[in-house]
């Protein structure tokens, strides 16, 4: 079975950030989910989740797509809101750079990567010692049209 391009994309962007070795994090808590939360329960560490694709101006031959996705940060040890916030920011920073206005190797049709501020929600009850945080990569691929 051939794997669809945007999962080939969202395993390559885990692999990579499995790969910083994020302090405070075991490889396991680097994950691609639907969403970093449930009704009940969020799931610390990193995920990435997939987001909207969009379509850009491509060539004659060529489409190009960007790939869009969250990656949430949450993190909490319940021991102070600025240990949380200093290991969040760090991981948040280590992502951004392993990613914005590079390519991903691991996906040879990638061109070019973007990362932005993301919208993460979260409800009052689910917080309690959660800090979380998102951003929003897209990798941009150059598809030959069939």
């Amino acid at each position: 079975m051939t794997t669809a391009m945007a999962m080939t994309v969202y395993n390559s962007v885990v692999t990579a950030i499995q790969g910083l070795t994020l302090d405070g994090l075991q490889t396991s808590e680097v994950q691609l989910r639907k969403v970093y939360r449930d009704t009940v329960k969020i799931s610390r560490g990193v995920t990435v989740s997939p987001g909207n694709t969009i379509e850009g101006k491509g060539t004659n031959a060529t489409d190009d797509w960007g790939y869009g996705m969250l990656i949430y940060f949450v993190a909490g040890t319940g021991k102070g809101y600025s240990e949380d916030i200093d290991r969040m920011t760090l991981w948040r920073e280590q992502v951004r750079k392993l990613f914005h206005n590079k390519r991903i190797s691991a996906v040879p049709t990638n061109n070019i990567c973007t990362v932005a501020p993301g919208d993460a929600y979260i409800t009052k009850e689910q917080r309690a010692n959660q800090d979380v945080s998102a951003l929003l990569l897209r990798p941009w691929t150059r598809e030959t049209r069939n």
